[in-house]
């Protein structure tokens, strides 16, 4: 992710706590999670967040974790994606869609699933959004999407119907 430019804080040291486990020390960055974002975030600021993972899956490396705990807004309006240890490398066309799901899923619970949506279409391929829109199931969510969707069942549903509305040749199927 580093060697790819991708907006990630820098891996500062390796510390070995006991016999099978290392802590990873990585640098602070001053900033607001989406989390904590107390106002709705900006058309900019979300299609950074989204050029950060486009990046980083332009060199078949995912996140998997890309929730709203793991994008911090700094005051300079960068973003940085937090927490990369869950990611893979080389990784498959599967793998980049979930992360694609689980983005435009969590980007829904903040802006809506009209805005998620259409900046998807916006950032994503027609033929990648069609293979990432069977995978907008909490099952396949990050475990505090899944909550947060559970109060909010409306959203899923409507972000898949935006999202084929608006793919081009795109065919719901149940």
């Amino acid at each position: 992710a580093e060697d790819a430019g991708v907006p990630m804080p820098r891996l500062r040291a390796l510390v070995r706590s006991g016999r099978e486990a290392v802590v990873l020390a990585y640098e602070h960055h001053d900033g607001t999670t989406l989390a904590r974002y107390e106002r709705e975030p900006t058309g900019p600021q979300l299609s950074r967040v989204w050029d950060a993972v486009l990046l980083l899956h332009a060199h078949r490396v995912t996140h998997r974790s890309l929730t709203a705990d793991n994008i911090l807004l700094t005051a300079g309006e960068r973003i940085l994606l937090l927490s990369p240890g869950n990611g893979d490398v080389a990784a498959t066309d599967l793998q980049l869609h979930l992360d694609l799901a689980q983005l435009i899923a969590e980007l829904a619970l903040r802006v809506g699933p009209e805005k998620s949506a259409d900046l998807a279409v916006r950032k994503v391929a027609a033929d990648e959004l069609l293979a990432v829109v069977p995978l907008l199931q909490a099952v396949a969510l990050s475990r505090s999407t899944r909550a947060a969707l559970r109060r909010r069942r409306d959203v899923l549903p409507a972000l898949r119907k935006r999202l084929l509305d608006n793919v081009p040749g795109a065919e719901v199927t149940s």
